[in-house]
């Protein structure tokens, strides 16, 4: 596929009329689109971002325009420049749709048709198979040079340093030093997981870093999965986005680690990712620990406990993860499976 430059459109959308704005865009990105039948349609999945899909009445099956706004400070967490990069190179691979544009806060691409996965049919067989083979086609995709480094790693590194150690909210202050204790702690656990990691010489590979149930879509008519949301995506240990990926069974919204995938399955699926892994590259490989994955969601949502504006109880959802962490801790450093 043709590398397609994405246009800089110098439009602020307004959070608070978004239709408005998105008009200004689409006389732009679609000029031949009649004003008096375009169609809006808000999708409340992200919770991070604003999302909002553009159509013609009557044509939502052949042609949406997708137009993302920014979460306040997401990019405290968000390299956007790197994420438009990876957007551009994993579309000229046929692995995501095209960006189209840059906004002064946002960014405008073509939109992926299906259903988002749920707690049920990410299990459903087929399915998990295709992502496993969905995974690998990014894991394999590689760089100019080499991946010498976990640049997610750094950059959890990073985002502690954004981690703030007092609220203004009482409630929230109290129950951070219950459960979370200090940004100190933090960084003293992801010390012993780069230990552990590197001590197992885990594989580094592009990731997407973020495989929430929502950023995973099936299309039943041509039986395919496709990730969206690449805002993480960057080089990092293979085995976290396999571990992240089963972390995310327990859900989101309402979080229910039974919905955790025991461990006969977590190798069932890893031997399915690896069959895979071996057609598309022809090499032996391991998977190792996921405990990673926990700690990263952990220290996400601290950040956005502080910053965001979304209406989602982040320090809850944090507490919930750091709990499972440590709950599984052992039980991860422990689980290495070959091929």
């Amino acid at each position: 596929m043709a590398d397609k430059q994405p246009i800089q459109i110098p439009i602020e959308i307004d959070e608070n009329n978004i239709n408005e704005s998105a008009l200004k865009v689409l006389e732009i990105l679609r000029p031949s689109w009649d004003k008096d039948k375009i169609k809006f349609k808000r999708f409340n999945e992200g919770i991070m971002n604003i999302l909002t899909g553009c159509y013609l009445d009557g044509k939502f099956d052949e042609d949406v325009v997708l137009i993302r706004v920014y979460g306040k400070n997401t990019e405290l967490t968000v390299d956007r420049q790197a994420e438009n990069e990876v957007i551009r190179m994993l579309s000229k691979k046929g692995l995501c749709n095209d960006l189209y544009a840059t906004l002064c806060n946002g960014t405008v691409y073509g939109f992926v048709h299906g259903e988002t996965l749920d707690q049920d049919t990410v299990k459903d067989e087929n399915i998990a198979k295709l992502i496993a083979k969905e995974m690998v086609k990014i894991h394999s995709i590689k760089p100019k040079g080499s991946y010498p480094k976990s640049v997610f790693l750094e950059k959890l590194y990073d985002w502690i340093k954004h981690v703030p150690d007092s609220f203004d909210d009482p409630e929230v202050q109290r129950r951070f030093e219950e459960h979370i204790k200090s940004t100190k702690a933090l960084s003293k656990e992801l010390d012993i997981l780069r230990q552990e990691l590197e001590s197992m010489e885990c594989p580094i590979v592009l990731c997407h870093n973020d495989l929430l149930l929502k950023n995973i879509i099936y299309n039943k008519q041509k039986d395919e999965v496709k990730f969206i949301d690449y805002e993480y995506a960057m080089p990092n240990f293979r085995a976290y986005d396999i571990g992240n990926h089963f972390c995310e069974y327990a859900g989101v919204d309402e979080i229910d680690y039974r919905h955790y995938p025991d461990k006969d399955y977590q190798l069932n699926w890893i031997r399915n990712y690896l069959t895979y892994w071996k057609e598309y590259n022809n090499e032996e490989t391991d998977v190792t620990d996921k405990d990673l994955a926990h700690f990263f969601c952990g220290v996400w949502s601290l950040i956005q406990t502080k910053y965001s504006t979304i209406d989602f109880d982040y320090l809850t959802y944090s507490i919930m993860r750091f709990n499972e962490y440590f709950k599984r801790k052992d039980e991860f450093l422990s689980l290495q499976v070959s091929s």
